[in-house]
């Protein structure tokens, strides 16, 4: 896997920092082959009604595609955040969690030397006009939200977003092209969701709840991305657990 560090100027003397993963077809093949079985299996948890259907297996449809970028998504920021924190000499360690009440689910965990752990929320979109124009001007730093299917999130230690620039429904062909690329688009600190100007409450339709409602759920967002942290600041703020 090759990852790059980009830097795109959003306004004058804005500038913000991604990282892209571009997946070797042939090195990181099994790895993908994993991540969608995983996205699946998680799918079928979350959501029994998947587990019995097999056509709906057998047919990915948007939900188990909402599943299968996120679980990407889960393992690049952790590969991402294992290196980088080695880099700075911290003694740290980003692990995968146990998925054990769907309400209080928690993506990432971070256990530091100290003993002391913090919570990661990852969250993944599709953004077919592209990454500069998701970061810039289209999409969200998605926090906790809730609606009448789950009536609360609780919100995290930081909250990251990652970014797959094409389609939802080319996502499939997209993971077989060979040249497969995944971004990290920043996020946010629990303190910055709770402070920031550019925070509000928007009612949006759920981007990776993975369940057939279709109801519309009321987040708590930091509009565009830029107005958060880059890949390289929330990185920074979780080595010194800020």
């Amino acid at each position: 896997m090759t990852i790059t560090q980009i830097e795109i100027d959003c306004t004058k003397g804005k500038s913000f920092n991604y990282i892209e993963h571009k997946f070797d077809s042939t090195s990181d093949k099994s790895t993908l082959i994993e991540l969608v079985k995983k996205g699946q299996e998680l799918a079928e948890i979350v959501n029994p009604t998947l587990a019995r259907d097999s056509e709906q297996r057998r047919t990915p449809n948007v939900k188990i595609k909402d599943c299968i970028g996120g679980m990407i998504a889960e393992y690049c920021w952790r590969s991402w955040l294992n290196s980088y924190l080695k880099s700075k000499g911290i003694k740290a360690q980003v692990n995968e969690t146990d998925l054990e009440d769907v309400g209080k689910q928690i993506d990432l965990e971070i256990q530091y030397e100290s003993g002391k752990t913090k919570t990661i929320e990852v969250r993944s979109s599709f953004a077919y006009a592209g990454v500069g124009a998701a970061i810039c001007r289209n999409f969200r730093i998605l926090g906790p939200y809730y609606n009448k299917v789950k009536k609360i999130e609780y919100l995290k230690d930081y909250h990251v977003m990652a970014i797959y620039s094409f389609h939802k429904d080319n996502l499939l062909d997209e993971l077989r092209s060979g040249a497969f690329k995944a971004y990290l688009t920043g996020g946010a600190t629990k303190y910055l969701l709770q402070t920031s100007p550019h925070v509000s409450d928007e009612e949006l339709t759920p981007m990776d709840e993975i369940s057939f409602s279709s109801s519309r759920a009321t987040y708590r967002v930091i509009y565009p991305i830029v107005n958060g942290l880059d890949t390289i600041a929330i990185s920074e703020a979780i080595s010194k657990m800020i």
